[in-house]
């Protein structure tokens, strides 16, 4: 701006543009969002990107005016600090955490080896390991939850639960008891089966940009509804005093397993909340 130095930089995502302006000798910086997106044409800006860059020129004239240089920045200690390598697996930081679209985090993520060629890792002030290589972007360390071979696991042990117990209560149970476990067993097998042929038929930028996967999720919210809906009618039957013991006791590993996948949903936010 003029005489002034300042660092900035322009982004954007599927309708939205922003851009952020730092100036180093203040210590302060702008950053500006807005529908919209940030070209048009031939890549030409946008009317949004050139009212963020008129925005941001307008407040460093009005309130802070007057040269200055980038070589007279202070230097500013952070608590953070570049660390030695940490192999593990990572996540990108850029998830979107309050949505279905977190379960980005299962398909996007990758172990690191210690012997990462240009890989930077850094510990931030919130005790968590970081790692970046060059313009690839960042990430973070996964937390043992996070990793998919524990989520594989639990779905697994999960899945085989609800399955062995509804296959019992397919061949000891009678009546209402007999098809509610086993309608039950069938709409979680449906509803883990769609989840995963949501994640693995999608790459890793279908979850922001592409139609069919959050169709997908829709579908997959709307099983998770119906397995809720129907595990409550299972739980309320299966209090019969004078249902057979091996038909209680796969009802009620249905039940366990159920709630399994149902804390998992809810974590992982798969399920409408």
């Amino acid at each position: 701006y003029e005489d002034r130095s300042a660092l900035y930089h322009e982004g954007n995502g599927i309708g939205t543009s922003n851009r952020m302006t730092i100036l180093p000798n203040e210590g302060v910086g702008f950053y500006t969002a807005v529908n919209g997106e940030s070209m048009v044409g031939a890549g030409d800006p946008s009317p949004q990107t050139l009212f963020m860059r008129g925005l941001h020129e307008m407040l460093v004239e009005e309130f802070y005016p007057g040269p200055s240089s980038l070589d007279a920045a202070p230097t500013v200690d952070g608590s953070g600090q570049n660390i030695d390598a940490r192999p593990g697996v990572y996540l990108p930081t850029r998830l979107d955490t309050g949505s279905v679209l977190r379960l980005e985090a299962l398909v996007s993520q990758f172990s690191i080896d210690a012997d990462a060629n240009g890989t930077v890792f850094y510990e931030g002030p919130d005790d968590v390991t970081y790692a970046t290589k060059g313009g690839s972007g960042s990430y973070r360390a996964a937390a043992w939850w996070e990793t998919m071979s524990f989520n594989l696991a639990l779905i697994g042990g999960s899945l085989l639960i609800v399955v062995t117990g509804s296959v019992v209560a397919f061949r000891r149970a009678r009546g209402t008891v007999r098809w509610l476990t086993v309608a039950t067993g069938g709409l979680i097998t449906a509803f883990i089966v769609s989840l995963g042929y949501g994640l693995t038929t999608a790459q890793v930028m279908d979850l922001f940009t592409g139609l069919p996967t959050p169709i997908r999720m829709a579908q997959i919210a709307i099983a998770g509804a119906i397995v809720s809906a129907t595990c409550l009618a299972v739980t309320m039957v299966t209090r019969r005093w004078d249902t057979p013991t091996r038909a209680g006791a796969a009802s009620t590993v249905v039940i366990v397993g159920t709630a399994a996948i149902g804390v998992w949903s809810w974590v992982w936010q798969v399920l409408p909340i």
